[in-house]
């Protein structure tokens, strides 16, 4: 369960920093952080015509940010229980 819990998390986490740091574009700024995650569901046609390559670079660019603090989590939760699993197993020997 902690696994779990340390994996999701770090998939928050990675999500925010990838919102905060996304990339912003000239004449345009960081775009909208709805827009960014549902890939543009939410924009309208000709908006999304101007900025549909921008709109997908900036989700896969936030992408990338939670599969890699997901990851990291899920490696963390791993040798935190396996560390605590040996220490407590060596305790209960004495």
């Amino acid at each position: 369960m902690k696994i779990f819990l340390f994996t999701i998390c770090g998939y928050l986490v990675g999500t925010v920093y990838g919102l905060y740091s996304r990339p912003d574009y000239l004449m345009l700024g960081q775009l909208n952080w709805y827009n960014v995650l549902t890939k543009g569901y939410f924009a309208g046609r000709v908006e999304r015509f101007f900025i549909g390559s921008r709109l997908d670079e900036s989700f896969f660019y936030v992408l990338k940010f939670q599969v890699g603090a997901a990851v990291c989590a899920l490696i963390l939760g791993y040798l935190l229980t396996a560390l605590t699993g040996r220490s407590s197993k060596k305790t209960s020997k004495k």
